[in-house]
């Protein structure tokens, strides 16, 4: 090779060119693939973080009840068992009548179709219906044959409600304090010991 040859350093010139070229080629290139890669990953770190936020944890208690105690309690009543008046027995029975605020905390309608205490069950007449995020009130009346608790004690048993999704939701421990029957005479005196349901 001849370094003082005009023509060698063309050739050189060329070659330099050249890379040059592809260098910047490449460059471009690679910028707009880059480019193309943080634009195109935005729509799918999006669509994958509303997927992910949009699925809440579900709710524990998505029913929540509330005892109004001044218009819940139990009293005694008596029903005559027997073929006839003449024979008939009389036998003592607990009525259980109970008063709940509930509170629907889900996002969804929610409507109470029966309560339970201990083995006696109760299919409501008129459903509750509860949308979401509301309240409302809900009453039941239990009747247990024989008795289930002496007078003038302190009822304490827990209470089951089930819904239309086939979920039941228990409060436990409800208090139920006895009130007289007119029928009863008033002689006896409130008892300092709760009868608790044995379940």
């Amino acid at each position: 090779m001849d370094w003082f040859d005009p023509d060698t350093w063309k050739s050189i010139a060329a070659i330099a060119d050249y890379w040059k070229t592809i260098a910047g080629a490449a460059v471009v290139i690679g910028g707009a693939l880059v480019a193309a890669l943080k634009l195109g990953s935005r729509p799918i770190s999006w669509t994958l973080s509303k997927i992910k936020g949009g699925r809440k944890p579900a709710l524990e208690r998505p029913l929540r009840f509330v005892l109004d105690e001044p218009e819940s309690f139990w009293s005694s009543t008596e029903r005559q068992v027997g073929p006839n008046r003449r024979t008939a027995i009389t036998q003592k029975s607990t009525l259980v009548h109970g008063r709940w605020y509930a509170t629907n905390a889900s996002d969804r309608e929610l409507v109470i179709i029966k309560a339970r205490v201990r083995d006696q069950v109760v299919v409501l007449r008129k459903p509750v219906e509860i949308p979401a995020h509301r309240m409302t009130n809900v009453t039941v009346e239990f009747t247990f044959f024989p008795a289930i608790c002496k007078p003038d004690r302190v009822l304490i048993v827990d209470a089951v409600f089930s819904d239309n999704y086939g979920d039941d939701h228990r409060v436990q421990s409800v208090r139920f304090p006895y009130r007289r029957p007119p029928w009863e005479p008033e002689t006896r005196r409130l008892s300092l010991f709760p009868w608790r349901d044995p379940e």
